[in-house]
């Protein structure tokens, strides 16, 4: 029953992390350098995957990744671009329920 709480959690998550974010804006940091610095640390993090092993896939199976890394990185630029832009009272809240719907129209497409 606690998987129903995770969209919840995740989308409290996302809003405090904007709050955040703006607010290290306010005091001088970049969005972009921030942007840029949690990208690379998680690139690091995540590359020592490599060393559980695994086969890799054939060339036709990467279109697949490509895409979602492709849509992810628009996702993210243009959240960016509206909380530099915009005011984080409607920004933010907007932002936050994606993870709500994404778990709405997953349980609705694949049921």
């Amino acid at each position: 029953m606690t998987f129903l709480l995770m969209p919840f959690a995740a989308s409290l998550l996302y809003v405090f992390g904007a709050l955040f974010l703006k607010n290290a804006s306010a005091r001088g940091v970049g969005v972009w350098r921030t942007a840029v610095v949690t990208n690379v640390i998680f690139g690091f993090v995540f590359s020592t995957l490599w060393f559980l092993g695994g086969r890799l896939r054939e060339a036709a199976a990467w279109t697949e990744p490509a895409i979602a890394a492709a849509l992810f990185l628009t996702g993210q630029v243009l959240s960016l671009v509206a909380l530099k832009r915009g005011d984080v009272s409607v920004a933010t809240p907007v932002l936050g329920i994606k993870v709500v719907l994404v778990a709405f129209f997953v349980t609705l497409v694949l049921g």
